[in-house]
């Protein structure tokens, strides 16, 4: 995804943009903690990124994909807590949710979301 972000909003008209026009060109050039908390950033800023955004499609996409995976780290935050509080039902087996999805099951999470479906259509 975060690749998805930086080649995306890097060209315009199919030109690559001037330096100070690209937002995230310092993502490759710093440390992994600091990328990590720039990367952090974006999260909470993301529709600050639009109007570096050329295609209404792409943007979607981008916007639909970091929605998902906002939406199922907070289940995985969700589902650990519930996991450290474990309560036995009346009937005293234990019942949890897994924190991890495998691959297909978290791919079709992006797979599922309305753009890529119609992105995917247009492609037919």
């Amino acid at each position: 995804m975060w690749v998805l972000v930086w080649v995306a909003l890097r060209y315009k008209s199919g030109r690559l943009l001037p330096r100070k026009n690209r937002p995230f060109d310092d993502w490759a050039i710093v440390d992994a903690e600091t990328c990590a908390g720039k990367k952090s950033l974006f999260l909470t800023t993301i529709l600050e990124y639009k109007p570096f955004a050329e295609d209404e499609r792409i943007w979607g996409l981008i916007v639909g994909c970091f929605d998902v995976l906002y939406t199922q780290s907070a289940r995985c935050v969700h589902v650990h807590k519930e996991q450290q509080k474990v309560w036995p039902r009346r009937d005293g087996q234990i019942v949890a949710e897994k924190s991890e999805l495998d691959d297909h099951e978290f791919l079709a999470l992006f797979t599922a979301t309305e753009v890529w479906v119609q992105l995917s259509n247009n492609l037919e």
